[in-house]
């Protein structure tokens, strides 16, 4: 049965409570995996800036002092952002190995605040099965909504810088008539809109492939902890075991469950291979974009007017 989808009111009210429960639950774990992303993301567009400046420089014969301030800029961008990285990466992955007990306790608190006749309901039952087997089985919820955060940051500050510096690279003038003609903002805008469409198409493929892949893997979850750990381990069962011979029954899941994870490799190869391509395709207009911005300084397109002679020893 095909799943509904939901409105994008709902989605944004749905995500509004989500992060609701992870500030009262986790806090902190959302908004460091945020501003970690933010810097890691934002690190290479300043180096990119401030490189080409060096080029421009270099290019140009301007003073030497100049080219050090941005060479020391540089140097103590990649210190300041590589240390802030890894301060904010050591307390976001502390925080996150301890939010799976707190996910726990949000069930926990969820029970106690129910009244005993539902606790007793089949139909709630099976949905808190439902939703702890998606949780905690395949990340989905408030899980999703912890790494996806550190997506959209990344997509929300790669779009921004590369705006901004789109802007100024075809505003400048480098007095080079190929490098300063209006079809290289055709050719990188359409390379950008491009890759923008191919990396949500992926996400989307990938997304579906996995929804499908959630709902036919929760039996097998659930096979392969009764008989390949509870049958064995819980001492009333291993009895019977060896009572009545079911190792053999045993024997024969666990191998129609490997059968079946062998099966699984083409759903994985899907969920693996559409991102990657996309983030090919994104590589690709990246180093193109990185290499049209070190030629255009080369031409003098960034900074000031320099001087023509290199200044007095």
């Amino acid at each position: 049965m095909p799943m509904k989808k939901m409105s994008l009111r709902r989605r944004f009210e749905v995500t509004v409570r989500g992060f609701r429960i992870l500030r009262q639950y986790c806090p902190g774990l959302a908004q460091g995996r945020a501003l970690c992303e933010l810097v890691s993301t934002l690190q290479p567009f300043a180096a990119v800036w401030f490189s080409a400046q060096i080029i421009n420089e270099l290019s140009a014969l301007c003073r030497m002092k100049t080219i050090v301030l941005y060479a020391a800029c540089v140097v103590c961008l990649q210190f300041v952002c590589a240390v802030l990285r890894g301060i904010l990466d050591s307390v976001c992955s502390e925080k996150e190995a301890q939010m799976w007990c707190y996910f726990g306790k949000i069930f926990a608190d969820k029970q106690m605040s129910m009244d005993y006749a539902d606790l007793e309901n089949a139909a709630l039952r099976y949905q808190k099965q439902q939703a702890e087997e998606n949780l905690f089985m395949f990340g989905n919820g408030l899980a999703q909504l912890v790494w996806g955060t550190s997506t959209l940051v990344r997509a929300a500050a790669s779009s921004t810088a590369a705006i901004a510096m789109t802007y100024s690279l075809f505003a400048a003038k480098s007095g080079n008539a190929v490098m300063d003609s209006p079809v290289w903002s055709v050719v990188f805008l359409g390379s950008i809109a491009l890759g923008a469409q191919c990396s949500a198409k992926a996400y989307i493929k990938e997304n579906d492939v996995f929804v499908e892949w959630c709902k036919d893997t929760v039996w097998f979850n659930r096979a392969y902890d009764f008989f390949g750990k509870e049958l064995y381990m819980n001492m009333d069962r291993a009895k019977d075991v060896r009572i009545y011979g079911q190792n053999a029954v045993a024997e024969r899941a666990l191998d129609g469950m490997s059968k079946k994870d062998a099966a699984d490799a083409a759903a994985i190869f899907q969920m693996a291979v559409c991102p990657a391509i996309a983030r090919a395709l994104m590589g690709f207009a990246n180093a193109a974009c990185y290499l049209f911005v070190a030629a255009k300084a080369f031409y003098g397109a960034f900074g000031g007017d320099c001087p023509k002679t290199p200044e007095r020893r």
